[in-house]
């Protein structure tokens, strides 16, 4: 079906482009036959007039087909402006040094204006690409400093924060929901996020069903990305949670989860020649993607990897070590901490009630001693009946302590995605 309309409008196209070339012959026709009549009458003011009416398919050819058509225009319409005049029988009275000047003239305007224009369509197809690329991306300020070329776009290695987000159960949501409904309710979640994004310089690389995957660093990188990545995610939460009280998503309660990561990419221009985008590929965007998905296993809203962590001061934010991970695939570690600095004051307090005794813990979870571990771990759970942490520590140190574990490293090993 594609293929059919792409046939016919090109089709059309080529009629379009075929009508243009007849209009221009006619043009030069008629005008040919005026000048030649002016001047069989000798009728200096029609002579005068005729002559510079070859300027009309000129220009017509500038506007509607370019360079080179307006070129072989130009040259034709000299041809015939020569012919007319040294073929009249009253050439010798009628023939002028100004009307020959005319002739080279109507050659350099033809290849003037035609450079010109094609010139200024090339300058303007290049923005629109770059607007089509960018423009509903990022800030109107980094498109213009793209088409300024104060920012490279080729591909290249670049250190970036990935932010991944995702909308929770989102299957139970699409499923309960009829189409039209489910695109609206989207539609309204993702301007506002978007909005919030873009105001602080992220990229909006792509939406993935209900999720999104936004990059600070690209295609400008700024020395505060993995601290502006952070603050996005805490001004996302805080957003929906005003939204759900809102009522704005009508009976539905929508929350999110997100995770964060730092580390190199290639970022550039990715596609064929019909289309493309500008985007990033690595090890380390999947490694974002999967900490984002650790949410659902830590009963957490906000995870950020010490990659992100060591590039933010911690007094801006609140947030705890949670865990020394390997998700599937991955060779390397990574220590992840939960941001929790989108709650209420009263939610806070509420959750660094235990924060010392969950610090101790972990401490010694880490190095092994799953029995001192344990105790801590008891403590800050009657602290905090409500920490799931707690509880996922206690249950994980039972299993840990009755397989006599061997060779303990303080990293969890994830064997699914």
């Amino acid at each position: 079906m594609n293929k059919l309309i792409e046939f016919h409008l090109f089709e059309l196209k080529q009629n379009i482009t075929l009508s243009k070339f007849f209009t221009i012959a006619v043009l030069i026709a008629l005008i040919f036959i005026m000048h030649t009549l002016s001047l069989a009458e000798n009728n200096e003011l029609w002579t005068a007039i005729s002559m510079r009416l070859y300027y009309i398919p000129i220009l017509y050819a500038v506007i509607f087909l370019g360079f080179i058509t307006s070129t072989g225009v130009s040259i034709i319409a000299a041809i015939a402006h020569l012919f007319t005049m040294f073929s009249s029988e009253h050439h010798v009275h009628t023939v002028m040094l100004e009307h020959l000047v005319e002739t080279p003239f109507l050659v350099v305007l033809g290849l003037t204006a035609g450079f010109l224009r094609d010139f200024l369509l090339f300058e303007k197809n290049k923005k629109n690409e770059i607007v089509d690329l960018f423009g509903k991306y990022v800030s109107p300020q980094v498109v213009d400093d793209i088409i300024n070329k104060k920012i490279k776009t080729e591909g290249e290695e670049k250190e970036v924060t990935i932010l991944f987000c995702d909308i929770k159960n989102f299957t139970k949501l699409a499923e309960r929901l009829n189409p039209i409904d489910l695109i609206l309710l989207l539609n309204k979640f993702f301007i506002e996020m978007v909005e919030i994004i873009l105001r602080n310089d992220g990229f909006l690389d792509k939406f993935i069903g209900d999720a999104m995957m936004v990059v600070f660093g690209i295609p400008e990188a700024k020395s505060k990305d993995r601290e502006l990545a952070v603050k996005v995610a805490v001004e996302m939460l805080k957003r929906l949670k005003q939204l759900n009280d809102e009522s704005y998503f009508g009976n539905e309660i929508l929350e999110i989860t997100i995770g964060i990561h730092s580390g190199k990419v290639v970022a550039g221009n990715v596609g064929s020649t019909e289309r493309k985008v500008y985007t990033i590929i690595g090890d380390n965007v999947n490694l974002a993607s999967r900490i984002q998905s650790l949410n659902k296993y830590y009963n957490s809203c906000l995870l950020i990897t010490d990659s992100v962590y060591q590039g933010i001061k911690e007094q801006d934010f609140k947030l705890r070590e949670i865990d020394s991970v390997r998700v599937k695939g991955k060779a390397l570690p990574c220590v992840i901490f939960e941001v929790y600095s989108e709650l209420d004051a009263e939610e806070i307090k509420n959750k660094e009630k235990n924060l010392i005794n969950f610090m101790n813990a972990l401490m010694y979870y880490k190095s092994g001693d799953f029995q001192q571990a344990k105790i801590f771990f008891d403590d800050a759970y009657k602290q905090s009946p409500n920490d799931f942490l707690c509880k996922l520590y206690l249950e994980r140190i039972k299993n840990l302590s009755e397989s006599e574990v061997k060779d303990w490293d303080g990293i969890y090993d994830f064997k699914s995605k």
